[in-house]
């Protein structure tokens, strides 16, 4: 936004792949920016690009995703500090056949992104929202637009732990603050209740 209009940063960022783009998003200071596409197949993928030098760059390579199809892609953030992404989806296509929701962490290592950790699995595959620390070490996720559980993992030495018990009585809309202690959670006035008019907003650390 510059004297009261909105410019074009750089030339057009390419989708690489003969599809819509399925799911962005950009980083807090709004220099790298994630697309997370498909290849039509089982083959999810996502890249980043950094504004850099007045246009924008591929930052590593395309990094496939290929537990996931185009319709299960959950979401794809970058942490703060721009040196990890969460990546998730709905379903599994490489659990099994237990279909369940997952979310990886990769972090950019010697010119390439890397997972850190295994994959972290949900119980079930109605896997929705995700959200990730300044840092990149804290990660949360919900189930579904409608299901009870909310799980907040944190990273030590690659490994992916979870903090607490499952928060259970949540919508879909979740925040996770950038220390990663703090997330803001749309939830029901009461268990049995189903009407969106009852909700109310519960904050915990």
């Amino acid at each position: 936004l510059i004297a009261g209009t909105m410019n074009q940063l750089g030339n057009d960022i390419p989708n690489t792949i003969d599809s819509n783009t399925y799911i962005t998003s950009i980083s807090s200071d709004g220099n790298f920016v994630c697309i997370a596409d498909h290849d039509g197949g089982q083959n999810a993928f996502f890249e980043i690009y950094e504004y850099k030098n007045a246009d924008w760059s591929r930052k590593g390579s395309k990094t496939f995703v290929n537990e996931a199809s185009y319709n299960d892609l959950g979401g794809c953030l970058i942490s703060d500090n721009n040196k990890r992404v969460i990546v998730g989806a709905s379903q599994s296509f490489g659990d099994n056949n237990n279909s369940r929701g997952y979310f990886r962490v990769y972090e950019y290592i010697d010119d390439d992104w890397s997972q850190v950790g295994e994959t972290i699995r949900t119980n079930n595959k109605n896997f929705g929202s995700l959200q990730i620390n300044g840092q990149g070490k804290i990660v949360a996720g919900k189930h579904s637009t409608f299901s009870s559980d909310l799980l907040v993992f944190k990273e030590n030495n690659t490994e992916w732990n979870q903090i607490g018990s499952a928060i259970t009585d949540g919508r879909s809309s979740f925040a996770m603050n950038k220390s990663g202690n703090m997330i803001l959670l749309v939830a029901k006035s009461k268990p049995d209740r189903t009407n969106s008019a009852d909700d109310r907003l519960m904050l915990y650390q």
